[in-house]
């Protein structure tokens, strides 16, 4: 059914448009004869028109030469030309004053920029010369902090070298302490070896006494001599009874190395004892 009424539409279409064809080639003739007959009837009355205003031109023509109106033609112009010139001359004079005060105004803002300009790079100067004086400043600060902590420093390590060295001393003075408070006390054989002995009058300290070994002098130079005039009787000594040197020790010594040490009793009022 579709089909058939399309087919059906294109016949009907077909049969208009060939029925329609000879009425649109007339309708486009007689539109263009109308056209055609309308432009030459404007052309036929601009030139009607254009032959009445000539004509009329030379009557009036006719008329001003009879009346001489072209004799004063040159004055009627020269009057005009001054007075227009006049107008002129105003316009310049205004236009001179105007531009007289655009250029004062122009100088006077020329010169206002000048001045912030200037009175801105003043400002800006200021700003500078300020900005380097706190940096500065602050700089000298910082060295002066850094100069204080520098002393602070030496003085700390300059402490620090006093304590070192004297926490040296300290243990070089143990040290011989130690070494003295080691060596075990002389008898009083020795002690008066060292008193009979040799007469050289030259002073030799204990540890480095050996047997037979004495020194010349009134008290024998040696820091365990007799106190009391003689050697006999030292308070190195032993005693016999309640000797306090005794109390609490009787029996044979011992080194720090745990042999026997016959050397007799070891000082008891010694300071590190």
């Amino acid at each position: 059914k579709v089909k058939e009424a399309a087919k059906q539409l294109d016949y009907l279409v077909r049969a208009v448009r060939i029925e329609e064809l000879p009425r649109i080639k007339e309708a486009y003739e007689a539109k263009v004869k109308e056209d055609r007959e309308r432009y030459e009837q404007e052309v036929v009355e601009k030139a009607k028109k254009a032959k009445e205003q000539w004509e009329t031109d030379v009557k009036e023509k006719k008329i001003l030469n009879e009346c001489s109106v072209f004799n004063y033609t040159n004055q009627f112009e020269s009057k005009l030309m001054a007075a227009r010139k006049i107008v002129h001359e105003k316009l310049c004079k205004v236009e001179d004053e105007r531009a007289e005060l655009e250029a004062e105004k122009g100088k006077l803002v020329r010169a206002r920029k000048r001045k912030q300009d200037e009175e801105r790079r003043k400002k800006e100067e200021e700003e500078r010369e300020t900005r380097e004086a706190e940096e500065e400043a602050e700089r000298q600060r910082q060295a002066e902090i850094a100069e204080q902590r520098r002393l602070r420093e030496e003085e700390a390590e300059r402490k620090r070298q006093a304590e070192v060295a004297r926490m040296n001393e300290q243990r070089e003075r143990e040290e011989r302490e130690r070494q003295e408070r080691a060596q075990p006390p002389p008898s009083s054989s020795d002690l008066d070896s060292s008193k009979g002995g040799s007469s050289s009058g030259k002073y030799i300290p204990p540890s480095r006494r050996g047997p037979g070994t004495g020194s010349s002098g009134p008290s024998g130079g040696s820091r365990w001599g007799d106190r009391a005039g003689g050697f006999g009787g030292g308070r190195y000594e032993g005693r016999s009874g309640g000797d306090r040197n005794d109390r609490g020790t009787g029996g044979p010594h011992y080194s720090d190395r745990g042999g026997r040490d016959d050397s007799g009793p070891r000082p008891t009022n010694s300071r590190w004892n």
